[in-house]
């Protein structure tokens, strides 16, 4: 009979932890962040606010894709073979960390004050690379939070000349000029 009370005990315990791990997952998946990239080509910045459940999700479907067994036989292969059968541009996207190395949930729990977790970065520098712009900064934004129409919202960004931080309206694009330095670009927030 006692023994019988310590396996339900501990069977309990097992999955109190296990919710509990659950639940603390999917609070650091409603996390978001602002990411601001710069063109490649025009130098134009882009503001963007993406939740870390958004990241964890598009991480998943990027390695299930119909490339699932090209990763497979890329991380198999030795340099020499990769160097005669993949493209330059294949391997840079195929060696990334955001590919290489899976994403768990916790990984993008902001830790205040210091930079934001390496999961999120990677994703975001790959997101850049994909699309030809350059990751500039990524910040920490909130749990939840909405932009409304209503309030224009203020975000920080910086700028990609000097690096000095300025404020813009989201929900805008709009030329404008570094109060720090004057140079001028372009900002769709």
């Amino acid at each position: 009979m006692d023994t019988w009370i310590i396996f339900t005990g501990i069977g309990v315990a097992v999955l109190f932890a296990i919710y509990h791990s659950g639940a603390r997952s999917e609070k650091i998946l409603n996390y978001q962040w602002i990411a601001q990239f710069k063109d490649e080509e025009s130098n134009d910045v882009i503001v963007r606010i993406f939740s870390s459940k958004e990241m964890y999700e598009g991480s998943r479907d990027l390695k299930k894709r119909d490339f699932r067994e090209v990763l497979d036989y890329f991380n198999s292969a030795d340099d020499i073979v990769r160097d005669y059968v993949f493209s330059e541009r294949e391997q840079t996207f195929f060696s990334h960390p955001a590919i290489s190395k899976p994403i768990a949930p916790l990984s993008f729990n902001p830790v205040h004050g210091t930079l934001p977790p390496k999961a999120v970065i990677n994703w975001l520098d790959l997101m850049a690379w994909l699309a030809g712009q350059e990751l500039m900064a990524v910040r920490y934004y909130g749990q939840d939070v909405g932009l409304s129409t209503e309030h224009k919202q203020k975000l920080m960004i910086d700028c990609p000349s000097c690096g000095g931080k300025m404020n813009v309206l989201a929900g805008k694009t709009m030329q404008t000029t570094c109060p720090h330095c004057g140079s001028k670009f372009k900002v769709t927030a």
